[in-house]
């Protein structure tokens, strides 16, 4: 990952595992969510979304899977903001902790709504806040 990320650690549960002792795939998903919301509530961005009721919705997303996570297996998990304008564009790298071998890379878009109303930008209090990150570089 070129770009500044924030990084959290991640560790397979029990029930994320599937029958071949893997990690299920649908799981990377729910990391992704996590990073999401761990990096809004680092820059304050969690705040803004519960005080102005907005909602988040995930309008597309992706993932390309390099080679299995196991159940003991510690990961790091980056994220970086690559567009905060119209949607907002997350994207994730999961790597093993121990060899720093990635494992997953992936990505969200997201949108947000007032009410049921699609918000045709983003508001001005988060988009300072992801713009201000992103030139963080």
């Amino acid at each position: 990952m070129d770009k500044k990320y924030f990084e959290t650690k991640i560790s397979p549960r029990f029930d994320e595992i599937d029958s071949y002792g893997i990690v299920h795939h649908k799981v990377f998903f729910s990391w992704f969510e996590e990073g999401r919301f761990r990096l809004a509530e680092h820059l304050g961005v969690l705040n803004d979304i519960m005080k102005n009721d907005f909602k988040v919705l995930v309008i597309e997303c992706g993932c390309v899977y390099k080679t299995v996570v196991r159940f003991q297996d510690r990961l790091l998990l980056r994220v970086s903001v690559d567009e905060a304008a119209g949607p907002v564009v997350f994207r994730y790298q999961v790597v093993r902790e121990c060899d720093k071998e990635e494992v997953a890379r992936g990505f969200t878009k997201v949108v947000i709504l007032r009410g049921n109303t699609l918000l045709k930008k983003i508001p001005s209090e988060i988009k300072q806040k992801l713009e201000a990150y992103r030139e963080e570089i």
